[in-house]
């Protein structure tokens, strides 16, 4: 406890003296860092890269490189307030919150420090690009994470914004060429482990983002065909998925994405008992990790696989649970509300015409 203690004033009190040096020029930024023994260490400095690799400080007229596996937290002397509020905004989904914290950032530009004022920018180009993607404003979303990725050499965004760029194809429908732009970063990104040397646990969750998206997107081309071969194809992509999915066993963001595919799966083969038996473990499984876009999408799978099971019963309580719980609006809303009039119909229950 006391070492804990310990800890958390220090960092208090690089903090207080960072704020207190902001007004001038020089710069006193801090870094923590873990070593594989566990030990921590504090290094304080300037820091003059900040990219796919991870830091380089100036301390004491040397240069001091840390590697990005290594960087436990860190803070820049002149990160703007409005940058660490969208930020914080972003991590809890406010997605209007963090608009308006990023709006202001035209008018504080001009203010950071020179020496780190193009570092810093391409948080500030990251973070809008995931705003907006999330709002659906795609153009805007691309144009932000190009010029995230060319802000800085090897952008430490590199990774999470060349996923984006490919998601934004598979969003707007564009599935040939998202399945095409996940193949190839796969390839890159082997390449700039090469390149740069970087560590194996750094970049393997990156190329196992970009593997199932290139799965889940053929899923998705086979899926709007109705070629005679439709089933067999599935079976050879859930294969593909399963032995991909062996080899990571640990990773829970791969096998949380892998499930989704696997839904895709079965929704295409049309075997809607076994998918609402699979969904049913998934879902319950899923809760445990609160991630409620995804439990939205299994749900509205499986109302769709118990409906097509003519399990009506069944397919009630999730349609339910989807204007509810999820309080879906518009369009789809308006489907929800036939399916459930539906479904009583189906049943004949005596509150069916209600």
């Amino acid at each position: 406890m006391k070492n804990k203690l310990c800890e958390q004033n220090t960092w208090l009190l690089i903090f207080a003296i960072i704020i207190m040096q902001a007004g001038f020029l020089s710069a006193l930024d801090a870094v923590m860092i873990v070593k594989d023994g566990g030990g921590k260490r504090i290094i304080k400095g300037t820091i003059v890269k900040d990219n796919l690799k991870g830091f380089v400080l100036e301390k004491d007229g040397a240069t001091v490189p840390i590697s990005r596996p290594d960087i436990k937290g860190f803070k820049y002397a002149h990160m703007p307030k409005w940058l660490v509020n969208a930020k914080t905004a972003i991590d809890n989904k406010s997605w209007s919150k963090a608009k308006s914290a990023l709006k202001k950032a035209k008018r504080s530009i001009k203010k950071l420090d020179p020496k780190q004022r193009n570092l810093i920018m391409q948080y500030n180009y990251y973070y809008r690009a995931v705003v907006m993607h999330n709002t659906g404003n795609y153009i805007e979303a691309n144009r932000e994470y190009q010029a995230t990725i060319s802000s800085v050499k090897n952008s430490r965004f590199y990774f999470e914004s060349n996923i984006g760029e490919a998601k934004i194809l598979e969003d707007t429908g564009k599935i040939s060429e998202a399945k095409k732009k996940y193949a190839l970063l796969q390839k890159d990104f082997k390449k700039k482990a090469v390149e740069l040397k970087l560590p194996k646990k750094q970049v393997t969750p990156f190329y196992l983002i970009a593997k199932i998206g290139e799965i889940r997107t053929a899923v998705k081309g086979i899926n709007k065909k109705n070629s005679s071969n439709k089933k067999s194809e599935l079976e050879k992509l859930d294969t593909e998925l399963n032995s991909v999915l062996r080899k990571f066993p640990k990773d829970k963001s791969a096998q949380s994405s892998g499930n989704l595919v696997k839904a895709l799966i079965w929704k295409g083969q049309e075997r809607w008992d076994k998918l609402a038996i699979f969904l049913d473990k998934v879902i319950l499984e899923g809760q445990l990790s609160n991630k409620q876009k995804e439990l939205f999408e299994l749900y509205k799978e499986r109302a769709k696989a118990n409906l097509k099971n003519e399990d009506y019963r069944a397919a009630i309580l999730d349609y339910l649970r989807l204007w509810l719980e999820y309080k879906v609006t518009g369009n789809y809303a308006a489907e929800v509300h036939y399916q459930i009039g539906y479904c009583f119909f189906k049943l004949k229950d005596e509150n069916w015409q209600k």
